[in-house]
């Protein structure tokens, strides 16, 4: 047996043929890495006189049945305000840890065996072209499978940087068709429906101003303030503000909702109040990401513009594949850039979902 500890304080008795795996903390709802071997006691004596804290943990005895977690007492031994003090800079720590791991992923990603897996789900994403010209809803259905296994996919893909594996997960589908590519595109659905909830609000908001003809006292209220000449110009500008403003908040949730999604689940997608204390505890690290998702949009919109223009079928359907392949690499990177803010920015995550 050895011992396994998670970033949120618990501790595990596992068999050594753990050792490498990864695992999932019973307490938090999140994983770790379970090390061949842990520190001795002496060394935790030796950080204890560093940093001015020492951490106490009973004596538990092994069960191999069953790991069993270990509730860690944390005490200041001296100074104890010290401690906080040291993590006033955490966060921007945290962001430089992730910036350097964001340079790494495209090593990650053109190792040979992660090169091969990329290679296999680009052909398969491009099954989805010859799929829209199927009869009688086929290739519906074949887009909607395709979609789903993609996603299931790309939440692997946020897991395993969450564990900071140095390769890329490999395709499977040992859960089934439900769990594997049914659930998977179920979630992506709820996470972008949930991001679009405060735009969509705000847009149902105004019909009903329309409807009811409250919308005419609001260019009157802005005719007041701005001056009658004004008050239609002033009105549609504060609305469009209002919905845009809803629009980027909401979509700013986005990444937040994809990395809970795939480690926690549908359910607590729903925990906002926990998803927004875990982006202001990590703002620095949240914006690299946020950062990395506006190039991928950038570059959705680009394509989709230039692929407008081609008239040509053979020209448009080697673009398409073109076009595919350099969404999968940036899809692929933004996800794993997601699991990395959870494994360099976790002391600052509200990661009690439920």
């Amino acid at each position: 047996m050895i011992k396994a500890r998670c970033s949120c304080g618990a501790k595990y008795q596992v068999p050594e043929s753990a050792a490498g795996r990864s695992a999932r903390c019973k307490k938090c709802g999140g994983t770790f890495r379970i090390e061949r071997s842990e520190a001795p006691a002496a060394a935790d004596d030796l950080l204890a006189l560093a940093g001015g804290y020492a951490i106490e943990s009973p004596r538990v005895e092994p069960d191999a049945a069953e790991a069993t977690p270990v509730e860690a007492e944390v005490r200041y031994v001296s100074d104890p305000a010290g401690a906080p003090r040291m993590e006033r800079f955490g966060a921007l720590r945290d962001a430089a840890a992730l910036a350097r791991a964001i340079g790494g992923n495209f090593r990650v990603m053109f190792r040979g065996g992660s090169l091969a897996t990329l290679l296999i789900v680009w052909i398969i994403l491009n099954l989805r072209i010859f799929a829209a010209w199927a009869p009688c809803g086929i290739g519906l259905v074949a887009t909607l499978i395709i979609s789903g296994w993609y996603m299931a996919y790309l939440f692997n893909v946020v897991t395993s940087g969450a564990d900071n594996e140095d390769e890329l997960p490999s395709m499977s589908l040992e859960g089934g068709w439900v769990d594997d590519i049914i659930v998977p595109l179920g979630k992506y659905l709820l996470a972008y429906v949930l991001a679009l909830l405060p735009f969509l609000g705000v847009v149902a908001y105004l019909i009903a101003l329309e409807a009811s003809g409250d919308l005419d006292h609001v260019g009157s209220a802005m005719g007041a303030l701005f001056g009658a000449g004004a008050s239609q110009a002033a009105t549609i500008t504060a609305l469009g503000v209002l919905a845009g403003a809803a629009l980027l908040g909401g979509l700013a949730f986005f990444p937040m909702l994809l990395l809970v999604a795939a480690v926690g689940g549908a359910g607590p997608m729903f925990r906002i109040d926990l998803m927004l204390r875990t982006i202001l505890g990590t703002l620095p690290g949240y914006a690299l990401v946020l950062l990395v998702h506006l190039v991928l949009v950038g570059a959705n919109w680009g394509v989709s513009l230039l692929l407008a223009d081609v008239r040509d079928f053979q020209t448009k359907l080697f673009a398409q594949a073109g076009v595919n392949l350099v969404l999968l690499l940036l899809n692929v990177f933004a996800a794993r850039t997601i699991g990395l803010h959870y494994f360099c920015c976790k002391r600052g995550y509200a990661w009690t979902w439920g």
